[in-house]
């Protein structure tokens, strides 16, 4: 009997702890989200100028659509691209990758990917949305 309350003990002091524990961050804090993203924004135009389309707007809904897939990769802790059948725009596509550290490294690694540079440059793309987070899983979504 008194290793079945021992172990009852254990088990309710393990379940209250789960419940009590701070989840790890996967999403850096606003201000550095706000910086990136405008970052990402510039250097994805910046592509896009250079080559003659249009720039790119900023979608919130497809920011938001971006983040929450960018927490899954993190909690997942792997790279796995979205069915994107949350969008609601004629044409969608997205650009995933994990351990760039800055903006701009992860631009440049997908300028030298021959489909995800495909995807910055496509012209029926308008507009477009970020996802960040601390773990540096990246996630881009275009819609147009």
């Amino acid at each position: 009997m008194k290793h079945v309350a021992m172990l009852s003990f254990w088990v309710l002091l393990a379940f209250f702890l789960m419940l009590n524990h701070e989840k790890i961050p996967t999403s850096p804090p606003d201000a550095k989200v706000n910086s990136e993203i405008s970052e990402l924004l510039e250097l994805h135009n910046k592509q896009r100028l250079t080559r003659g389309r249009k720039a790119l707007v900023i979608d919130e809904e497809l920011c938001k659509y971006a983040q929450k897939h960018a927490e899954f990769m993190a909690r997942k802790n792997k790279l796995v691209h979205s069915d994107l059948s949350g969008i609601k725009f004629r044409v969608a596509g997205e650009n995933i990758a994990w351990g760039q550290k800055t903006a701009e490294d992860v631009v440049n690694s997908w300028m030298w990917s021959p489909s995800h540079k495909a995807n910055i440059l496509r012209s029926e793309y308008k507009k477009v949305g970020f996802g960040i987070t601390e773990s540096r899983y990246w996630c881009v979504v275009f819609g147009g």
